[in-house]
């Protein structure tokens, strides 16, 4: 099933950690189609009971979904689920867009922004804000951050009309 036979994107969900595993359950009960993946093949499949898909590699994950959403550790686990040759890029498609959220560096954010760029696809950079209730997000981009890959909220709309979702997560926070 694709996104465009439901009218809303597949989403690919990379990280079942402490943020994952509170978003995923929320666009689940929202009605969205989600295929997830986590190294702890544990993680994944607990999201499996509750309507996700579960991929056994991120390239996999990429290859059914409109967006995918990486929410990773730190700069070498969005190393490993991104660019690694069983990476999401791996498998990514051009009219797919990348939604980061992980804990990194400003200079692993660039990279895997011109990695994506490489590929045609639109990257997301955006992060958390501490204190928040899991899933909230804020759409600013994170200290530092190459200004060149963030795609103002507004004209996400432009990169896809399947996009909005992602106004899902400020109307849908109880």
């Amino acid at each position: 099933m694709t996104g465009t036979e439901h009218s809303r994107p597949n989403i690919g969900f990379i990280g079942m950690g402490h943020m994952g595993s509170h978003m995923v359950p929320r666009l689940l009960r929202a009605g969205y189609h989600l295929t997830v993946y986590d190294r702890t093949a544990e993680r994944a499949r607990a999201m499996g009971q509750l309507g996700a898909a579960s991929a056994e590699t991120p390239r996999e994950l990429a290859t059914s979904c409109e967006v995918i959403i990486s929410c990773v550790t730190n700069d070498s686990a969005l190393e490993a689920v991104m660019l690694a040759p069983d990476g999401a890029l791996a498998g990514v498609r051009a009219e797919s867009v990348i939604i980061d959220m992980s804990t990194v560096a400003p200079q692993t954010s660039r990279h895997l922004f011109q990695a994506a760029r490489a590929k045609g696809v639109p990257m997301i950079d955006t992060r958390p804000i501490p204190g928040r209730m899991p899933g909230e997000i804020d759409h600013s981009p994170s200290p530092g951050a190459w200004r060149d890959n963030l795609i103002p909220i507004e004209q996400t709309e432009t990169v896809s009309s399947q996009l909005d979702f992602v106004h899902f997560w400020e109307k849908n926070q109880a």
